[in-house]
């Protein structure tokens, strides 16, 4: 029954971890938003943007300018590999150690 008890335990603190990161993150989108929009009214600051949307393993990258497409492909290219590495330790399997 122990053995249950601290697995519930464990999958709390994980799910409040996740729950505090999206948190978090919503937080700094906020104030990246706000402070962006103050510079902007001010007309201290310029606007560019762009994205990467994955279908399957290929990236789809689009900007605004030369410069922010550039930023995203290299991102798309950093997330490619990452997500290729995980992937790779993600089928292999754990041993179990003889204590558990």
């Amino acid at each position: 029954m122990s053995a249950l008890l601290s697995e519930i335990v464990s999958v709390n603190k994980v799910l409040t971890l996740g729950l505090l990161l999206v948190f978090l993150g919503m937080i700094i989108i906020v104030t990246g938003t706000l402070l962006l929009a103050l510079k902007v009214s001010k007309g201290e600051a310029r606007v560019e943007g762009g994205g990467i949307v994955f279908i399957g393993p290929i990236p789809i990258v689009w900007g605004t300018s030369k410069n922010i497409t550039q930023v995203m492909l290299i991102l798309a290219l950093a997330v490619s590999i990452l997500l290729l590495i995980l992937y790779v330790f993600m089928g292999r399997e754990v041993p179990k150690t003889p204590m558990g």
